[in-house]
């Protein structure tokens, strides 16, 4: 079990009045409502969340965008400013926000940029830690061969989308042949 786990106590069975235990280890089953009765309990709380809330979940996918929108963007704020109580927390996540609404516009994926928001600080600790042990020389990044060949395939792969990005002949909507029906 992890830190963040709380630890699940077990609830002893009791008899029909609930104040001493039970000679019958069943006794506890027929207390429950028939549609609980045998059901195994997992402990994760998957059995009293997600099943009985689908439809609403379903229901949730019908709220137009327009209102789903802004309602996140409130719950969100709220959350940021509950973890530190500083507004300036609350602006930063709504420039973030604005940031991340304005990346599709050019073309720009979300997923590479949260895993590099995600991976980076790991990734900058290590590279200080390379730089503390060869005394602040960078060559110790293309000494060894699988580090040198991670830098050698990420150059070629950065150099190929750019290379094809700038190729890109793009194609004007009224150009494009409209077709009607079987020819």
């Amino acid at each position: 079990m992890g830190p963040w786990q709380i630890p699940r106590v077990s609830r002893i069975p009791t008899s029909a009045s609930g104040c001493e235990p039970a000679d019958d280890p069943d006794e506890h089953q027929r207390q429950l409502p028939e549609k609980h009765r045998g059901r195994v309990h997992r402990g994760d709380g998957t059995d009293r969340l997600n099943v009985p809330l689908i439809s609403l979940w379903v229901q949730l996918l019908a709220i137009p965008y327009r209102f789903l929108y802004p309602s996140a963007l409130f719950f969100v704020c709220v959350g940021v400013f509950s973890a530190r109580n500083s507004m300036f927390d609350v602006s930063e996540a709504l420039v973030l926000g604005l940031f991340g609404f304005l990346l599709p516009r050019p073309r720009f994926h979300p997923a590479p940029i949260l895993l590099g928001f995600v991976l980076g600080p790991r990734m900058q600790e290590n590279f200080r830690n390379a730089l503390a042990i060869s005394h602040g020389s960078l060559g110790i990044v293309v000494q060894r061969p699988l580090t040198l060949a991670f830098l050698l395939m990420s150059l070629v792969l950065l150099s190929v989308q750019l290379y094809t990005r700038s190729r890109v002949r793009r194609v004007r909507p009224s150009t494009v042949p409209l077709t009607t029906g079987d020819p």
